[in-house]
C-alpha cells in the first residue's frame, strides 16, 4: 500500500507541476496520452498472458485496456487535433466501447464461475447498470 500511496503522491506532484507550467488541457492531453500509451502495453501484456493460459482473468483484462486505450485513445486524439469535423459523431466509438464491455463482462464471468453462480449473475450488473444508465439519460432529457 505504501508503494500505491507513493505513485500516487509523485503523480499527482507530477500533474500539479505540469498543470501549473502548461496549463490546464496541456496537462491532461500529457496525462491522456500516458494513459493511453500504457494501456496499450498493459493490454498486449495480458493478450500474452491469456495466449500462455496464464489466468481466466486475462483475457477480460486484455479486453477492459484495450478498450481504455481506444476509447481514451480517441477522445485524446480528438483533443489534440482540435475536435476534427471526422470524430464528430463517428460510430467507431462504439467499435471501442464495446471493447471495453467485453472485458467487463469477461471479469463478471470470471467471477460468476468461481462462486459457482448461474449464469446470469454475470449478466445482471450488465442489466442494472444499462437501467441506471437509461434512467440518467431519461432524467437529463436524452431520451
Amino acid at each position: 500500500m505504501r508503494q500505491a500511496l507513493m505513485i500516487y503522491a509523485v503523480g499527482m506532484a507530477g500533474f500539479q507541476m505540469a498543470y501549473l507550467g502548461l496549463g490546464f488541457e496541456p496537462a491532461r492531453n500529457l496525462g491522456l496520452g500516458l494513459v493511453v500509451l500504457l494501456a496499450v502495453l498493459i493490454s498486449g501484456v495480458f493478450g500474452w498472458l491469456w495466449l500462455m493460459r496464464t489466468t481466466p482473468l486475462a483475457l477480460g483484462l486484455a479486453f477492459s485496456w484495450a478498450g481504455a486505450a481506444c476509447l481514451l485513445g480517441w477522445w485524446w486524439l480528438r483533443e489534440v487535433l482540435g475536435t476534427p469535423g471526422w470524430m464528430a459523431g463517428n460510430a467507431v466509438v462504439f467499435a471501442f466501447l464495446t471493447t471495453y464491455l467485453t472485458g467487463a463482462v469477461l471479469h463478471l464471468v470470471v467471477v460468476q464461475q468461481s462462486f459457482a453462480l448461474r449464469r446470469v449473475a454475470a449478466w445482471a450488473p450488465v442489466a442494472l447498470a444499462a437501467v441506471i444508465s437509461l434512467i440518467l439519460l431519461a432524467w437529463q432529457g436524452g431520451v
